[in-house]
């Protein structure tokens, strides 16, 4: 059987308006200066269902595949998943099915909210605890690589495609290099926040503070005027945290630790076979320097590092991933598959059964579990694979955003476990916390940039310890 996608809800399947073109004209014989969008077309992006997001993945897998035609897939207004491509020789391969288990083995996706689950485990004295079996199945490592169905009743779903001018590479490669760029080499540089595609339209969105007339032509004349549009923000952009706080092996995620940069947050207790580690944000930590907890104790050394402190996130087996390092730890120590949750004072926590089986999307929900702001949940996922400048300069990249009001990270919480809560109370990991901005009001709300956990699955040895 080979059903079409769902619809969405009328009220979501309405089509975004149409960007408009203000202000500055062309400049005589060169390009018309990029649009500016009156509206961000990824404010009322709809939900997608376990499917749709299943069937994305996969669509992914086959452009990443051969990026040198194809364009990046995303699922419409009306549900229907596009896989675009830059010739029309490449139409016949992009719509072959794709097969997608029924709706009715939807892993659990869990919740944000803590209140709806079973409480979380007391404090009490760590001395005997043993770290807890990690006898699961690994999810794949290989973004490229389609998953093999073991599911019985799957179906498959036809794709749509279109020719586009610019495959996702070349759209990747422009974002990145937009964020990097000087008031030199491209005029008002400075007022740029952020970098991202919206693979629907085929541009580079580019958050700004100011749309200026200079900017506007400089991005037309180096990069097309199809090719990137701006989107004006009120946002001043993130702030990059430096700055419970007594733990002792065996480690926990949530809690302080402190390396020769400042003072951050514990992630995710890590495996890579019989070797104990503790996930983080790079920006955290140097690369073979030793890490210490809030207690004072020795936790190990950084053994990976994809974060440059002065310049930000670099490649590493030619892909940007975050904002993220893994602490080795010493030999008769251990980290446990658990994180600290409630304020930043509790010594309560739960344990971490699993991570998520897919990449966070739009309109997801977390908590963010930070030693000094404690847990706070209510985030709501808005943008996806962003390039975002840090106040010092340095650029997070393929990092997603999230916002909420009320109560904000606060310095010290970089690296801290990025989750929700599962029927059973226990934590399902979905990321590593690298910044945060905004004020908590309706007007600038708190601002939260992750770094995806299937980043730091694919991209580092091991995989999130699991209880």
């Amino acid at each position: 059987m080979r059903p079409s996608l769902p619809l969405r809800s009328a009220l979501l399947s309405a089509a975004l308006t149409p960007a408009l073109l203000l202000g500055t004209p062309a400049a005589a014989g060169g390009p018309a200066p990029v649009d500016v969008l009156p509206t961000d077309p990824f404010a009322d992006d709809p939900d997608l269902t376990f499917q749709q997001t299943y069937a994305l993945r996969e669509a992914e897998a086959r452009a990443l595949g051969n990026p040198a035609v194809y364009a990046q897939p995303y699922v419409d207004r009306t549900g229907a998943l596009y896989i675009p491509v830059v010739t029309a020789q490449a139409q016949g391969e992009a719509v072959q099915p794709i097969a997608v288990p029924p709706a009715s083995q939807a892993p659990e996706e869990g919740t944000d909210d803590p209140s709806a689950v079973p409480p979380p485990h007391a404090e009490h004295p760590k001395d005997g605890a043993q770290p807890l079996g990690t006898t699961v199945d690994e999810p794949p490592k290989d973004p490229a690589q389609p998953r093999a169905l073991v599911a019985e009743g799957a179906l498959e779903w036809i794709p749509k495609t279109t020719v586009v001018s610019h495959t996702w590479a070349r759209l990747q490669d422009i974002s990145d290099e937009i964020v990097e760029l000087a008031p030199a080499e491209l005029p008002d540089a400075d007022k740029i926040h952020s970098a991202g595609l919206d693979p629907e339209s085929g541009r580079v969105i580019v958050e700004t503070t100011a749309a200026t007339g200079a900017l506007r032509t400089a991005l037309a004349a180096r990069y097309g005027s199809d090719v990137v549009a701006l989107l004006v923000i009120d946002d001043p952009g993130p702030t990059e945290p430096m700055a419970r706080h007594n733990d002792t092996s065996p480690f926990f995620g949530g809690a302080s630790f402190t390396t020769r940069v400042g003072a951050c947050t514990t992630g995710f207790a890590w495996r890579d076979g019989n070797t104990h580690g503790m996930l983080t944000a790079g920006h955290c930590t140097v690369w073979d320097v030793p890490a210490f907890s809030g207690g004072g104790q020795r936790i190990g050394q950084v053994t990976y590092d994809n974060y440059d402190n002065a310049k930000g996130s670099i490649k590493v087996r030619g892909r940007y991933r975050g904002d993220l390092a893994l602490i080795d730890v010493m030999r008769g120590l251990s980290s446990l598959a658990r994180i600290y949750v409630g304020n930043s004072n509790s010594g309560n926590w739960r344990v971490v059964e699993s991570m998520v089986t897919r990449r966070t999307k739009k309109n997801d929900k977390f908590c963010v579990g930070g030693a000094f702001g404690g847990e706070l949940c209510g985030w709501t996922v808005n943008r996806l694979r962003m390039n975002v400048k840090y106040s010092g300069g340095a650029v997070a990249r393929n990092v997603l955003r999230a916002a909420k009001t009320g109560k904000c990270v606060r310095a010290g919480d970089s690296g801290a476990p990025v989750y929700v809560h599962n029927s059973r109370g226990n934590i399902i990991a979905k990321g590593i916390l690298t910044g945060g901005g905004g004020n908590g009001n309706v007007f600038t709300p708190c601002r939260a940039y992750v770094t995806d956990i299937w980043d730091a699955h694919e991209g580092i040895a091991g995989t999130v310890a699991k209880g």
